[in-house]
């Protein structure tokens, strides 16, 4: 893997997880690197962890959803290595 890659850092049980408009620019970033503990890890428990490490995102994760490989995610569903991992926030449009 090479660095920015959005996928789980084995080494440590990271996940980078891409996040897009306001969620980014609230965090400065394109990319969050997520600490897991260990993996794989519930979609729901990986929520939690970006708001334990991303507080500042905390207002905005009640109407965003985890996406991976393109597909969102229910809450049970288990993420671990090797997959595209995305916070979408809300989306809007007509």
């Amino acid at each position: 893997m090479t660095p920015g890659d959005p996928h789980a850092d084995s080494s440590n049980n990271q996940l980078m997880v891409l996040v897009f408009g306001p969620q980014s620019q609230t965090v400065g970033l394109d990319r969050l690197p997520v600490a897991c503990g260990s993996l794989p890890i519930s979609a729901s428990d990986l929520m939690k962890q970006i708001a334990t490490q991303h507080p500042q995102l905390e207002p905005s994760l009640g109407v965003s959803r985890l996406a991976v490989n393109h597909e969102f995610a229910e809450d049970n569903m288990l993420i671990g290595q090797d997959v595209e991992v995305a916070l979408v926030g809300l989306i809007s449009g007509g």
